[in-house]
């Protein structure tokens, strides 16, 4: 996707097809990529350190995984978490093998699951 985007200046999802991710932009998608070879949050050009800011939050967080989500497996799930060790963490796993965006448009488990964390809240 990478490489596709530097030379077309964006990501021709909406013409390929691939992965269901449509038209992006090349800065985005080389900030993914760079995200994925480096597990570091460093955006092109950014004027902030993201890691340590990540690192101060103390937010509420839900982090939900999906089986059989090739884009995001438990394990960087796991590691973006790490980065947030003030945070109020919950985690939950949905089992159904759903893949990275099978759970829009079979959305009932996990509409309902982020109801009910934001409810307790």
């Amino acid at each position: 996707m990478s490489l596709t985007a530097s030379v077309a200046g964006f990501w021709p999802g909406d013409r390929l097809g691939v992965a269901g991710f449509g038209r992006q932009s090349r800065p985005l998608i080389s900030d993914w990529a760079r995200l994925a070879r480096s597990g570091r949050f460093e955006p092109a050009g950014a004027d902030i350190d993201y890691e340590e800011r990540l690192s101060r939050l103390k937010l509420p967080v839900l982090s939900i995984t999906i089986e059989d989500d090739d884009m995001t497996p438990i394990a960087s799930a796991r590691h973006l978490m790490e980065k947030l060790p003030a945070a109020d963490v919950t985690t939950w796993h949905l089992e159904r093998p759903l893949g990275h965006n099978g759970w829009i448009r079979d959305n009932a488990d996990t509409v309902g699951r982020v109801a009910a964390w934001l409810r307790d809240r």
